[in-house]
């Protein structure tokens, strides 16, 4: 994960934090375990976005970005179907997207980088939620997912290429 951090560094021109330590491990009194954060920060089209991960006992993602405050800027959110659901269902989608924007909906179903992240999320354990919303004085674009699953890695690239289409969307 540090050697895609290293690239994505250089590619989008970023600031790269690495850190290690040793956290309690709850189980045993005294037991200690490692625990890698990761934190990446860039700015695309004037948008800060953040990449936070912990890899270690506890082993999450999460990626914002703060888009200036626009009232015609409407709320959504990406779930993800689990296994079962799909298994019994027959979905041919494993994300399921709520938003009261026909256009911004119809936007989202036909990127390329959602369309991506969807297959990625068919073949592994990956399920994101992401969401957009109004929230003070800014429209922050969340993301947050376990990193429980072997091709973890595959995941960043195109969140970040979901993150940059939708700011030019929104822009």
């Amino acid at each position: 994960m540090r050697e895609l951090f290293k690239k994505i560094q250089l590619e989008e021109d970023a600031f790269l934090d690495i850190t290690r330590e040793k956290v309690s491990n709850g189980r045993v009194i005294g037991g200690r375990a490692e625990q890698e954060y990761y934190s990446l920060k860039f700015k695309y089209n004037e948008c800060p976005i953040i990449m936070d991960c912990m890899l270690g006992q506890q082993s999450v993602a999460r990626i914002t970005c703060l888009l200036p405050k626009n009232n015609d800027l409407h709320n959504f959110s990406i779930a993800t179907r689990s296994h079962i659901a799909v298994l019994f269902w027959a979905y041919k989608n494993r994300f399921t997207l709520e938003t009261e924007d026909s256009m911004l909906s119809k936007f989202i179903k036909h990127n390329a980088a959602y369309k991506e992240l969807n297959a990625l999320s068919k073949r592994t354990k990956f399920q994101p939620a992401i969401t957009g919303i109004n929230k003070g004085d800014s429209y922050i674009l969340l993301t947050e997912y376990h990193l429980f699953f072997p091709q973890r890695n595959e995941s960043f690239m195109p969140l970040i290429q979901f993150y940059k289409d939708l700011i030019d969307y929104f822009k």
